[in-house]
């Protein structure tokens, strides 16, 4: 967008680049389908970012909505898509979305012991598992402490898997058709998704295991200077899935950041300056709820031309909310902001407006752009 636009826009402001998100989706399920032997689906991690614009999307594109909760579940139903369309992850499942899901061809995978009980509840069909992936054990280089153990799934080292199976198989037309590996790291590296890959071929040798689907999970980086491409991703997945019993399984995978960090940007503006102190209309929780980041991808839009301002050795860019810690970052040997520049921030899509907190004023409105 031109520079004299970004002028017009009211601040702050999430601005959704829609086409954007269509050409990242449409090149991971490229990445995905070039780089393996078999069926693929492509879900949408619709916790990253909810907003309905973003779901439409999905939805237009024919991908599925992955969805870790009753609640999300009730969201993507409620914006059009049916259970077939549907990818249903996480503990916080309730009885009677399950029993839906299941008996209306949703990709169902299990998570807790109470959701086999829900079992009987439902029609006979194959169902997913999902398998508590530890770090320390299957890529140490990708681990944060000691026995990086997940919380999530079931433990095949402790037994959990074969007691799971077991209960499944109990039930009358009920089996494992599907394995769950999701698990995300810091550093997003391949070879960290090569060794989901071959964890789920050892898993399902182990448990004798005729797989439909393997569900690889989430965690990629979005396509950028640096970063892994797609097709890295699934390369590296592929070779070690060659020649097992899963190659031709149909291969699932559920990006969130992937697709939705790059397709927002943020903009803000300059209210108020006292020496080198800057106070922005804009705030840290918008676009770091966490309190995480370092440094932001970011685009200073002043008011004048840089060469007729003065050069201020340091200036701390703060946020509107009376909380110290709101700063956003510091510039060192630039031209003073003044009262009307603008800040814009790039790839703020991906955990933003999902966790940003109703703090002091309503959340930053959302202006599509494409």
């Amino acid at each position: 967008m031109k520079e004299e636009n970004y002028r017009k826009l009211p601040t702050p402001a999430f601005l959704l680049d829609r086409a954007a998100f269509l050409r990242s989706a449409r090149a991971f399920l490229t990445a995905m389908e070039l780089n393996h032997g078999g069926e693929v689906r492509l879900g949408y991690s619709v916790k990253t970012n909810s907003h309905p614009l973003v779901i439409q999307a999905v939805k237009d594109i024919g991908m599925l909505a992955e969805v870790v909760s009753a609640d999300e579940y009730r969201l993507v139903r409620s914006l059009g898509f049916s259970p077939s369309e549907i990818i249903y992850n996480g503990p916080l499942k309730d009885h009677d979305t399950f029993v839906e899901a299941l008996n209306c061809g949703a990709v169902v995978n299990i998570e807790t012991w109470r959701e086999i009980d829900w079992l009987r509840d439902a029609r006979p069909r194959g169902v997913g598992l999902r398998i508590a992936v530890n770090l320390s054990e299957i890529s140490p280089k990708d681990a944060i402490r000691t026995n990086d153990q997940s919380r999530f799934g079931f433990i095949d080292e402790q037994g959990e898997v074969t007691e799971a199976i077991l209960r499944i198989r109990a039930i009358p037309g009920m089996s494992v058709s599907g394995l769950h590996l999701h698990r995300n790291t810091d550093a997003r590296r391949v070879s960290f998704y090569s060794a989901l890959a071959r964890y789920a071929v050892k898993i399902a040798a182990r448990h004798n295991l005729t797989l439909d689907y393997l569900d690889i999970g989430g965690g990629y980086h979005f396509n950028g200077p640096g970063k892994p491409s797609f097709s890295d991703y699934f390369k590296a997945v592929n070779e070690a899935l060659e020649g097992t019993e899963i190659s031709k399984a149909t291969l699932l995978a559920e990006p969130g950041n992937a697709l939705s960090a790059t397709i927002f940007q943020y903009i803000t503006e300059v209210i108020d300056v006292k020496d080198s102190r800057v106070i922005v209309d804009g705030t840290r929780n918008d676009i770091d709820p966490l309190y995480h980041r370092m440094d932001y991808d970011r685009r200073i839009l002043l008011d004048e031309p840089a060469e007729e301002r003065p050069i201020v050795p340091v200036q701390t860019i703060g946020g509107c909310t009376c909380m110290e810690r709101d700063v956003l970052f510091t510039l060192r040997d630039a031209p003073a902001l003044r009262p009307g520049d603008r800040i814009v921030f790039r790839n703020a899509g991906a955990y933003t407006m999902a966790l940003a907190p109703a703090f002091i004023r309503r959340p930053a409105q959302i202006i599509p752009i494409s």
